[in-house]
């Protein structure tokens, strides 16, 4: 019996692994071919939902067992499926779409159902939590790496090189080779930067973690030259410091602040805030003045319908490409949070997303208040992802197709740590 539950744990994690490598594109290195690439793109999930549905077979009942005792799954479900079905039938009637092409535009918010395994595996598998941190960290560091190396090439000769790497998949800015971020990229600083601070890890191993932490940053910074989400962690970084619990969270802030002052010190911050200007000399004006055209528009799109917003619409309907992307057709809801996510399905689509970020911030209130109980890792952990999805909201918001995996891995984590404080005999109710 031992046995069959450590062979169906290893079947997990082989497939959990899966999800995160597809996520990181194969880490570029692999080429799907023809029309079989379609199914796993930065936009395309079918291979990850495959995936998913495979690991549902695999816990079989445990599924239903998780989602009656941990009543924030089924409730999430509820409010995903209640609001997909009016929005299915409001875009089907306006825009005379079908079932297939509602399915098409919406798969991606059924990935969120990949936390329910994912959480099923950190609570049964032996050393499960320290298994999916780890492989996180690796992918990234490994996914960091591999991108850097294909962007000083770029720099030098001019040509892309890895198999894996689409078009779709990268752009050019400052005559540099820019790739996006991946869920793992984002998942594993969190992880880092909680480690760091948390009295559970041993010195050494905060220097190795430091170390990766810095690494990541500057491939941030040089390679995917998102000035978004270098804020993004900075503010998440001073949070996790700030409401840390270590023995040692004076040091802590004063290496913030040091650190604070060197960055100001030695690198050309008025470059970068600049860059956000309209008027920006960097050649990135354009972006920031499409973005606040795109807020008024999509404001705009709210206020005419709050309920709807936009609804549903299919990239390939090119009838519709100016309410979709607005006069200019420059506007896109992934470049702008909440206010993309209100104008595509209003009301109904950002309940779901309301309801996850009150679960997510009533549940760190009570514990930054001391009545549950966790780790200072544990605690860290929660801390980060908390404030990494408020900071998001503004414009990477976790809901997008390219981030929704990383919602999925924050819903696991933040159930399975108060399952464990309560198998420590506090009394709370898990949503």
């Amino acid at each position: 019996m031992v046995e069959m539950q450590k062979n169906k744990h290893s079947v997990m994690y082989f497939f959990i692994v899966s999800i995160f490598l597809m996520d990181s594109n194969l880490l570029y290195l692999i080429k799907l071919p023809g029309s079989i690439s379609q199914i796993n793109t930065p936009f395309n999930k079918y291979a990850i939902l495959l995936t998913i549905i495979l690991l549902f077979v695999i816990i079989k009942k445990s599924s239903l067992n998780i989602m009656e005792k941990y009543g924030f799954f089924s409730k999430y479900l509820v409010l995903v499926i209640f609001g997909l079905i009016l929005l299915f039938i409001y875009s089907m009637v306006k825009y005379s779409e079908n079932l297939v092409d509602m399915f098409i535009i919406s798969h991606h918010y059924f990935i969120f159902l990949f936390s329910i395994p994912l959480f099923f595996f950190l609570k049964n598998a032996e050393e499960g939590e320290k298994r999916i941190i780890k492989v996180i960290i690796i992918i990234s560091v490994l996914t960091c790496l591999i991108s850097l190396i294909q962007s000083l090439l770029f720099s030098k000769t001019g040509r892309v090189v890895l198999p894996g790497l689409t078009t779709d998949m990268y752009s050019i800015r400052s005559g540099r080779l820019r790739l996006a971020t991946t869920n793992v990229n984002n998942l594993a600083i969190l992880f880092l930067l909680s480690g760091i601070v948390s009295n559970e890890i041993k010195k050494k191993r905060k220097i190795i973690l430091f170390i990766i932490l810095v690494f990541e940053f500057f491939v941030c910074y040089y390679v995917f030259m998102s000035r978004s989400l270098l804020i993004v962690y900075f503010i998440t970084a001073i949070m996790v410091i700030f409401f840390s619990k270590s023995k040692n969270r004076v040091f802590n802030i004063l290496t913030v602040l040091f650190i604070g002052f060197g960055i100001l010190y030695f690198f050309d911050t008025s470059e970068f805030v600049n860059s956000f200007s309209v008027y920006s000399s960097t050649g990135m004006g354009l972006s920031t003045s499409n973005r606040l055209d795109g807020i008024k528009y999509f404001l705009n799109v709210f206020a005419q319908n709050p309920f709807f917003g936009n609804g549903f619409i299919r990239e390939s309907r090119f009838d519709l490409s100016t309410i979709l992307h607005g006069p200019g057709l420059t506007y896109y809801y992934s470049d702008l949070g909440i206010v993309g996510l209100i104008a595509e399905s209003g009301i109904i689509g950002f309940a779901s997303y309301a309801f996850f970020l009150y679960f997510i911030l009533k549940n760190w209130i009570f514990l930054t208040l001391g009545k549950l109980k966790t780790t200072t890792f544990g605690y860290s952990v929660l801390t980060a992802m908390l404030f990494f999805v408020i900071s998001t909201s503004a414009n990477l918001i976790v809901t997008n197709p390219r981030r929704v995996i990383s919602l999925a891995v924050i819903m696991a984590f933040y159930v399975y740590y108060l399952d464990k404080q309560k198998n420590r005999g506090g009394e709370h109710e898990i949503l």
